[in-house]
């Protein structure tokens, strides 16, 4: 019994599935989207070729099939007798057509109602060839007369003609080559110095940690960030530390005292004179034994400050001109804190605890907190950078 409400259940689905599916197909073909209704349909008759169709199912897979192919064949003839013809849109619709007979060569003959329907399975694989190669070279020649040019922009967009036909075909002449050099024409590179003008002294590898492996820190890719001077560069960026501050360790104390009533064991219930009282039955009763606990906490907060400002200055590397400035700065500040405890731990909330637990955090050194203000500054140096696109 189980088995027929399963199978059952699968059945209704199947229709169910099948008649939203058609009702899709038929809106894409009434509002002109034949290639998206041909594909609708065609998944419909792939996954149950054995299932009779409904006759107006098997009328739409054939009038997709047709207008779609008619209407790719119509945009061919059209775009070829353009002046420029644009080999991009050609290529891909005898693609379309390529497929689309492909897709449904190995589903022939279909037939409805005992008659077969008619599906035009022309050859397209030569005209297909033809498309592409004319659609390579068009976008070749496109890329080279842009990259004859010497604006940055232009080598991107040959670039993005070169991506195009690698997509298609990655061997294709020499396009790997020319997709390098129109990547290093269109790239800015932007090389990079930093100066200490503070008079602090400064961690010994504070410097390589601010300018290290800042290009895929910056993310653009057209922007290529260098620290060696022998590379040739669009922009010289120099960031100049202007002013250093680190404060002194300072600690504050403050005592609070804290007291709580707890339960300290039972004792037996008494009257008052001293007696334990006892029910009818002679048992006794036991109640709880309160006492009071005391304890003083001393809190200890460790604080210590650092701040650190530079100037960022973007030079032409032709003219030596200043082109901008950005002024920027970070601040650190260094917060720990730790108590003691005299008395019974008891009178204790869990928080005030916790800190009784916390064992002291050092003070951190002046190199440290440099390094620390170092961070926030690269990540302002780094939004800076990005501005080159």
């Amino acid at each position: 019994m189980k088995n027929i409400y399963y199978y059952l259940f699968l059945g209704i689905a199947w229709i169910t599935l099948g008649c939203s599916a058609y009702k899709t197909a038929s809106k894409q073909l009434d509002t002109g989207n034949y290639a998206s209704a041909f594909e609708t349909s065609i998944k419909v008759f792939q996954k149950d070729k054995s299932e009779k169709k409904k006759d107006k199912q098997l009328v739409l897979l054939q009038n997709s099939y047709l207008k779609a192919n008619e209407e790719d064949e119509r945009i061919v003839k059209e775009l070829k007798l353009e002046v420029n013809p644009d080999y991009k849109t050609i290529y891909y619709r005898f693609k379309s057509l390529y497929d689309r007979v492909n897709a449904i060569r190995p589903l022939l003959p279909i037939y409805n109602d005992g008659k077969e329907l008619k599906f035009p399975v022309k050859d397209y694989s030569a005209d297909l060839a033809r498309a592409k190669e004319n659609y390579l070279d068009q976008y070749y020649t496109m890329a080279l007369n842009l990259l004859r040019t010497d604006s940055k922009w232009n080598a991107r967009q040959a670039y993005q003609y070169l991506t195009e036909i690698k997509d298609i075909d990655q061997y294709y002449r020499d396009v790997n080559q020319l997709q390098q050099e129109a990547y290093n024409k269109g790239a800015n590179i932007v090389y990079i110095t930093m100066s200490n003008m503070t008079g602090v002294p400064f961690p010994p590898n504070f410097r390589d940690n601010m300018l290290y492996s800042l290009t895929p820190a910056v993310n653009d890719f057209w922007t290529i960030i260098t620290t060696n001077n022998s590379d040739p560069r669009d922009y010289e960026v120099n960031m100049i530390l202007r002013q250093a501050f680190v404060g002194n360790d300072i600690i504050t104390t403050n005592s609070y005292n804290y007291e709580r009533e707890i339960v300290d064991g039972w004792d037996y219930a008494r009257d008052r004179h001293g007696n334990i009282i006892r029910d009818s039955l002679g048992k006794t009763t036991k109640v709880d034994r309160y006492i009071t606990v005391r304890a003083q906490v001393t809190e200890y907060v460790r604080h210590k400050e650092a701040m650190l400002s530079a100037d960022v200055q973007i030079y032409n590397p032709y003219t030596g001109s200043m082109m901008d400035s950005y002024p920027i700065a970070s601040n650190f500040a260094f917060n720990a804190s730790f108590a003691t405890m005299i008395g019974d731990r008891r009178a204790l909330g869990s928080d005030i605890l916790g800190l009784v637990n916390t064992a002291p955090v050092p003070f951190p050194n002046n190199y440290d907190m440099i390094s620390q203000c170092g961070i926030e500054l690269r990540r302002k140096l780094i939004d800076i950078l990005r501005t080159f696109n």
